[in-house]
């Protein structure tokens, strides 16, 4: 869900400017743009499932790993599970944000079954379930089946506006009436907070960015991020999904050779340096915060939090505000367990209850979607 544009690479070079004449936008790959499944979601497909699916595919997650498998049963059915190759180990050790992206899979299908009367009765964990500190594995994670009698909610209209901000705020603050409205989306299992009051937002500000550096700066975290490089629109084509580096100049600097994945792995360079300033510099960039508390931390409770997650993303873009996921300080590893305190006691968090997302909130220009794979991608026979 976050740090998917953390490297700025920044090229004067007449050799690059020259080029850019001729190799603006080319791709040596046919087929689709990565972007595509936005544009046609809900559409080309006689199934009521699959056009569910066309648009939960679209939902936020961890790293825009995209870990969904889906296997169709019936007519009217549908088996959820994780593709276990699409974890994130250094960061996410027991699989707490890839269920919470589950989780917002899940609501996003749900509000897609609703525009077509379909309300969802979902058996969670259906072959057991995996305990909140283990490994997940290829058991279901929910077992669904579509029942028609459900009325539309609102908020989906926000669907395929929804983007996560990665860029610095615009130097505005937001009107606590609007702030609060957030709230109208909660739903059970979960507490949607919120801050814009400007102690809190130097403190959180200050918090989050110590936790971004202790993330990049501990190698095999840093590591785990760039391994999920997409580096040009070749790349993000053939693997649309992970963080991409999409537009023209990275386009560019890749087809010439100029920034490559061993260049973003040199933890020694300057280039290095300069993109974690820059990286750092859009935190502190931040007039609010929303963050998303469970009463416990079992596998629904995550599953929750990610269904308010979601809801939140929707409701923000209603009201014209951006977000960003900002969730480094919750991770569960050893180097971070300093910030996941300090944030806790700002948020005055207490177990057994779990801090499970936190985003920060502005205003900002609209930008583009990130890529996604196929929905046909995900069915498995």
């Amino acid at each position: 869900m976050h740090r998917r544009n953390f490297l700025k690479v920044v090229g004067s070079s007449s050799v690059i400017l020259a080029a850019s004449t001729s190799m603006i936008g080319c791709s040596t790959i046919s087929g689709p743009s990565a972007d595509q499944p936005w544009h046609i979601a809900g559409s080309n497909y006689k199934d009521f499932r699959m056009r569910a699916l066309s648009w939960a595919i679209l939902a936020p997650n961890p790293h825009n790993r995209q870990p969904w498998l889906v296997k169709m049963i019936g007519a009217d059915s549908l088996v959820l599970s994780l593709d276990t190759e699409r974890m994130l180990p250094e960061t996410d050790p027991y699989n707490r944000q890839i269920m919470i992206g589950m989780g917002c899979f899940s609501e996003l299908l749900r509000l897609a079954a609703a525009e077509d009367g379909y309300h969802l009765v979902i058996d969670w964990f259906p072959d057991g379930v995996v305990s909140e500190t283990g490994t997940l594995d290829n058991r279901a994670i929910a077992s669904i089946q579509f029942v028609k009698g459900a009325e539309p909610d609102g908020l989906f209209k926000q669907v395929s506006k929804r983007r996560s901000f990665k860029k610095e705020f615009l130097d505005k603050i937001i009107d606590s009436n609007i702030l609060n409205k957030i709230e109208d989306a909660q739903i059970e299992g979960a507490l949607i907070n919120l801050n814009n009051e400007s102690i809190f937002v130097e403190k959180m500000r200050k918090l989050t960015i110590k936790a971004m550096d202790v993330e990049l700066s501990t190698e095999r975290t840093y590591l785990e991020s760039i391994n999920l490089l997409r580096i040009g629109s070749d790349e993000v084509k053939a693997n649309p999904d992970g963080i991409s580096l999409n537009g023209y100049s990275f386009t560019i600097l890749r087809m010439l050779g100029l920034f490559t994945h061993e260049d973003a792995r040199d933890m020694n360079s300057s280039g290095y340096k300069q993109s974690a300033e820059d990286l750092l510099s859009v935190l502190d960039s931040a007039y609010g915060y929303v963050w998303i508390t469970t009463p416990g931390n079992n596998r629904l409770d995550q599953i929750k939090a990610g269904q308010n997650y979601l809801r939140v993303n929707l409701k923000v873009t209603e009201l014209g505000l951006k977000i960003h996921p900002i969730s480094q300080s919750l991770q569960e590893y050893d180097e971070m367990g300093g910030s996941m305190e300090n944030v806790n006691k700002l948020t005055g968090v207490n177990a057994p209850e779990r801090l499970q997302m936190l985003a920060r909130l502005g205003y900002g220009e609209d930008i583009s979607a990130s890529p996604r794979w196929p929905v046909d991608k995900m069915i498995r026979s």
